[in-house]
């Protein structure tokens, strides 16, 4: 989904994540794992609960001339900010080490 920061289209909507992991084709892996992500699963992520999927969700309808969906989606992202960061499921409801903790990449889209 990143490629949407370039101007490259990308659907919506944005489905759940199918995950793979492709390490065996890094021949200089130092022993990391390293899992490719392909959102092509049959859920759908929703800009309501992930700050980021509302970004992209934002980009791509700027793009297509939804100018009310557009305005839609920041009021979502708007309604996020704490003053701090973003507050969405991942830092309400996060794994250990991620409930809680803002994530800048968020910020930064």
């Amino acid at each position: 989904m990143h490629e949407a920061i370039l101007g490259t289209r990308i659907p919506l909507p944005i489905h759940n994540a199918t995950t793979s992991d492709v390490t065996t084709y890094w021949s200089k892996s130092t022993g990391d794992t390293i899992l490719y992500e392909n959102h092509n699963s049959s859920g759908i992520l929703s800009p309501s609960n992930y700050s980021d999927i509302a970004v992209y969700n934002a980009f791509e309808q700027d793009r297509s001339g939804n100018h009310t969906g557009t305005l839609q989606t920041v009021q979502v992202l708007n309604s996020k900010w704490d003053a701090n960061g973003l507050v969405d499921n991942a830092f309400k409801n996060g794994k250990e080490g991620e409930a809680e903790v803002y994530q800048t990449f968020k910020d930064a889209l």
